[in-house]
């Protein structure tokens, strides 16, 4: 870690959650912490159901290695997610093909993801996905005061309760925790707890940043917001498709509207003097948005070619801010 005077600026990344929609996440962290100009320095990563697999990843490879690593292991990843032989694309197909359908009002056969051995077979998958990126059992030793911090959140499904695993807390379970939509995957328990996916949640975790430390010097700069949902529409939507998506994205982005909103009120109270700046600091957020209005059912959409073109918006979207940051 670079020792921090005045001239470097701290940078937290905060990746939201949306399925396959995460991907736009890892394409943009490659580009950021490959390109970081002089005088940023990394100061912490979280996310969100697929924003925690990406940032985790992200995490683990910068922290071991550096960014080279951290954007090799991200395509590893999702290459491993994508759908890659016959079968994964008759499932891939089928998937999308069956939400899209019950989004758009026509009746489906329910199905508990308890009462089919896909759901245990496509957790199994995944936890081989992120087992072949990170070594969890050197996430503690790596996981040390010198190093990046790392938030994952998830939901507790009996107490509603919302969880953030940090550091060394963060495990493979923890992952599959948050990445389990409850309409497709069972509960996965951690430390005891039955935890749903985290878009339930803090999708992502920001204000964790601000709220768990207690020195203004401990604290970010700025946080960049990774976000792959849309926060607007330009229509009303009136098709039961449309109206599901719109509604869905809504869902989504609530908790972050409550952290972002947590990080201005904390840069209000200061402009008023109200607040030690001993103990906070103001606080610039900058959003990177998957600038696209894509439907619900395509969070399901594990396509090679899908996913690729996520990572290539999400690295645009990177390099935009990059060369905005470098001519101020």
């Amino acid at each position: 870690m670079t020792e921090e005077t005045d001239d470097v600026t701290t940078v937290a990344l905060a990746c939201q959650g949306g399925g396959a929609h995460s991907a736009f996440c890892a394409g943009a962290l490659q580009r950021l912490l490959t390109d970081l100009p002089d005088g940023y320095e990394i100061l912490g990563f979280s996310g969100t159901s697929g924003g925690a697999l990406s940032a985790t990843t992200a995490w683990f490879g910068y922290v071991d290695e550096g960014p080279d690593r951290a954007a090799e292991l991200l395509d590893t990843l999702w290459a491993d997610i994508a759908a890659s032989t016959p079968v994964d694309w008759a499932i891939n197909s089928a998937a999308r093909w069956a939400v899209a359908l019950d989004e758009s009002g026509v009746p489906m056969p329910e199905t508990s993801p308890y009462a089919t051995p896909a759901t245990d077979l496509a957790q199994r998958d995944l936890r081989r996905s992120i087992e072949r990126v990170v070594d969890f059992e050197r996430v503690p030793s790596l996981a040390d005061g010198e190093s990046p911090r790392l938030l994952v959140s998830a939901v507790d499904v009996t107490t509603g309760e919302f969880s953030v695993f940090s550091g060394g807390d963060v495990t493979a379970d923890a992952l599959l925790a948050s990445a389990a939509v409850p309409s497709l995957f069972e509960a996965v328990e951690v430390d005891g707890r039955p935890h749903w996916d985290g878009m339930f949640a803090q999708n992502p975790p920001v204000k964790n940043f601000l709220s768990d430390v207690e020195a203004a010097e401990e604290k970010p700069d700025e946080i960049w917001v990774l976000r792959v949902t849309a926060a607007g529409r330009e229509d009303v939507p009136t098709s039961l498709a449309a109206i599901a998506d719109r509604r869905s994205e809504l869902s989504g982005n609530r908790s972050l509207r409550q952290e972002l909103a947590f990080v201005e009120r904390v840069n209000e109270w200061l402009d008023e003097g109200a607040l030690d700046d001993d103990r906070y600091k103001r606080v610039v957020v900058e959003q990177l948005r998957l600038d696209e209005e894509l439907s619900y059912s395509s969070r399901f959409d594990r396509s090679p070619t899908f996913i690729e073109d996520l990572f290539e918006a999400g690295r645009a979207e990177a390099s935009a801010l990059l060369d905005a940051k470098a001519g101020q």
